[in-house]
């Protein structure tokens, strides 16, 4: 017997009514639903019984369970008592044969004074849905919807299979598709103009060629119907090594050096201020015909000896320039006012460290000869290299890794006759390469200075040299700087432009009074060639990296630089660059490699400043001068608070030891390194020759050196305009030591 709570339950589905479904995808013959009818009893059930509709017939059938019967429309038990429940059950409610209350209205009724009355029929879609469609009716209004799915069709009220779309007959081939977007299916050709099927693939074909191929001096012409050769070399021209060239004219008899035959005649190829002198056309100077200079010399050395048969004099006020000892008086440098022995020799940098241990390899741009190591001979008048200064650009090369000597292929016979007053090009071969290369150290002096335009640098680019405003009396080059503070005097702008009154617009002369011309008329430093602005030494030594440890890498504009070499490291380099502003009034920092940086720098936040200007808003003698920042990460000695040297180049030195990519370790160079910084230390006096350094006992560090920008000024058209500094322009006004723009109000601060 079905107990009361199943009975329950059907009754309420029955007073719900029930809906036939749909049949889905899977069954594409299933009949489809009809709109939801209730179906009920006839004649209706009685007392204490429900319409049970889940047969195929609906049929009555009792509410009372085991050991209950009805008596007065109420399930009592059987022999006589009543099931009562306490408390007693409320409307559509009754108790069952365990003295449970259970609800009557099921799903789809409710309790209406007393009795359970169906709720309201569901919403029908109106218009009735048609054959294959089912009455959704979960949304906000009844809609009919498909019940076939894709790949089938509605037949005869049923859903069935679709049939298959039209295919080609007979099947299409390589490289061809079926079309049936036509009445007809047809096969279409899927490779286009310029194509071919090869091996059921679409591929260019290939361009005509010439066969045989054509020789130097030849292209393939392609035009006509067959290939064929054609010369590319014109009347008067022939083919010389695969380039067409001008049909060397006879002269007889044959030209002399310096000569060109020209119309049957022997022409000189040097200009009219120009001598030939070994085959080579050189200025025509006193020099060329001197016969002190007559030679022949086999070394650099030889050369000054002749030198000096009639410049006595100038070699010894050379021995007395900071380009001769790398060193000098230091005025600015605070803390060493009035020493005279401070300079490359002893300075710390971020670029390739510094010159002790290292000195057969700076030395090649050292104005000297065979400086070697800590014994070199400053008053050796011989060993000064006259010719890097005075020969003529071209003539006169030194080799990079022979303690500034010649390279073997100059002719120092042709270098000796050709001297004369410097060249920018003379300067240039030493100052354009500061720092390991081309541009990479100042950022204002690069190789494109050469062929200079007004808008490259309006001094250079008008034809001045660099010793128009750097050459002194005696042989003393004039110049300070920052990273550099040994100098023989400064240069100012106001030496040739006067101190006020060449601004048309009187509040620019104002400004002048508190800012460097280089800061309005440098807007960017390194607008031609790229600079390296960071350098970090922590990851040398891996030559597995790139093509032999060398890898490359593009700029923004295509410009091509090395990103990463396994000799020195990674790089950052930046072209186009708005300088940092300072305040300077010739006074700085500058770290000598004995000096000690405080407790707590060397992080990535606080770095080791090597050299900074001190001045602030507050110095009246300061101005805003304009800097390039250089950043790295180099070795350091936490304990003893050193910037350390390490030994680079020459035996015992990290390049010549860095390890091929098959061979390299971390662990390895990390040992290399120890090894050369103990050289290093050890060789410019930093440790003592008892001491070496371990793994722990060093580590790396960041650094940063400020340098002045005073190159490469710009045309007036390009300097710096109000709003570039002012009004939301580039200026760090914090920096500098104004609460805000000076131009906000007299709350952000004034000097004035």
């Amino acid at each position: 017997m079905l107990s009361l709570k199943w009975r329950l339950s059907l009754m309420t589905a029955l007073l719900a009514g029930l809906t036939l479904t749909a049949c889905d995808d899977d069954d594409d013959k299933t009949p489809v639903a009809d709109s939801g009818v209730v179906v009920a009893c006839t004649p209706e059930c009685g007392a204490c019984e429900v319409c049970d509709t889940t047969g195929e017939a609906p049929m009555c059938v009792s509410t009372c369970g085991e050991g209950t019967t009805c008596q007065d429309g109420a399930c009592v038990a059987e022999g006589g008592g009543e099931v009562t429940c306490e408390p007693g059950c409320g409307p559509c409610q009754v108790c069952d044969n365990m003295g449970a209350c259970v609800d009557t209205c099921g799903v789809g009724s409710e309790c209406v004074d007393g009795a359970c009355q169906a709720l309201p029929p569901p919403p029908t879609c109106d218009p009735a849905c048609g054959a294959c469609q089912a009455c959704d009716t979960s949304g906000d209004a009844p809609a009919c919807i498909d019940l076939c799915g894709a790949g089938a069709e509605c037949q005869d009220g049923l859903c069935v299979p679709s049939a298959p779309p039209a295919a080609c007959d007979p099947a299409c081939g390589a490289c061809e598709a079926c079309d049936t977007s036509g009445e007809n299916p047809v096969c279409v050709p899927l490779c286009g103009d310029g194509a071919q099927c090869t091996d059921g693939v679409c591929t260019p074909i290939p361009a005509p060629t010439c066969d045989p191929g054509c020789s130097p001096c030849q292209r393939c012409d392609v035009s006509g119907e067959t290939p064929v050769c054609v010369d590319n070399c014109g009347d008067g021209l022939e083919c010389a090594e695969g380039v067409c060239q001008a049909v060397p004219e006879v002269c007889d008899p044959e030209c002399g050096p310096c000569q060109r035959c020209i119309g049957g005649a022997c022409e000189s190829t040097c200009g009219g201020s120009e001598v030939c002198i070994e085959g080579v056309c050189v200025r025509d100077s006193v020099h060329a015909g001197m016969e002190a200079l007559a030679g022949p010399f086999a070394t650099g050395p030889a050369v000054t000896a002749a030198c000096l048969n009639c410049h006595q004099e100038q070699a010894d006020h050379f021995l007395n320039s900071a380009h001769w000892k790398w060193a000098g008086p230091s005025p600015g440098l605070v803390g060493a006012e009035g020493q005279n022995n401070i300079g490359k020799t002893n300075l710390i940098n971020n670029f390739c460290i510094a010159v002790p241990s290292n000195e057969a390899r700076c030395t090649q741009c050292h104005a000297g000869y065979d400086w070697r190591g800590e014994d070199y001979d400053f008053q050796d008048q011989t060993k000064m290299d006259c010719l890097t200064c005075h020969a003529q650009p071209g003539t006169y090369a030194k080799a990079p890794t022979t303690a500034g000597n010649p390279t073997d292929n100059t002719n120092l016979l042709v270098a000796a006759r050709s001297v004369g007053e410097s060249k920018v090009a003379n300067c240039g071969s030493c100052h354009f390469s500061a720092g390991g290369g081309d541009n990479v150290k100042k950022g204002d002096l690069g190789s494109h200075l050469l062929q200079a335009t007004r808008n490259d640098d309006v001094h250079m680019g008008s034809g001045m040299e660099c010793a128009n405003c750097h050459a002194g009396q005696d042989h003393q080059i004039m110049g300070r700087s920052v990273h550099n503070v040994a100098t023989n005097g400064p240069v100012n702008c106001t030496d040739c432009h006067g101190e006020a009154g060449f601004h048309a617009n009187p509040m620019m002369d104002n400004h002048a009074q508190d800012i460097a011309c280089q800061t309005c008329h440098i807007p960017a430093f390194s607008r031609n060639q790229p600079t390296k602005m960071n350098w970090d030494w922590s990851t040398a030594g891996n030559r597995t990296l790139g093509e032999n440890g060398v890898v490359r890498a593009a700029l923004d504009d295509g410009t091509m630089v090395t990103a990463y070499d396994a000799m020195k490291g990674d790089f950052v380099w930046m072209k186009d660059v708005r300088p940092e502003y300072g305040w300077w009034d010739g006074r700085a920092t500058r770290m000598t490699i004995t000096d000690q940086f405080p407790e707590g720098v060397g992080g990535e936040g606080n770095p080791i400043v090597l050299g900074k200007p001190v001045a602030t808003h507050e110095d009246l003698g300061a101005k805003i001068w304009p800097f390039k920042v250089m950043r790295g990460r180099q070795a350091v000695d936490p304990a003893r608070r050193l910037v350390i040297v390490p030994k680079l180049f020459g035996p015992g030195g990290f390049w010549g030891a860095i390890p091929a990519a098959d061979a390299y370790t971390a662990e390895g160079v990390e040992a290399l390194w120890a090894s050369s910084l103990t050289a290093g230390a050890q060789y410019s006096g930093q440790i003592d020759a008892n001491t070496s350094y371990a793994a722990g006992d060093w580590a790396w560090g960041y650094t940063e050196m400020w340098m002045g920008i005073n190159h490469e000024v710009a045309p007036p058209a390009m300097a710096l305009g109000c709003n570039d500094c002012h009004n939301g322009g580039a200026f760090d006004w914090e920096a500098l030591g104004y609460n805000c723009d000076p131009m906000m109000g007299a709350n952000c601060g004034s000097r004035h």
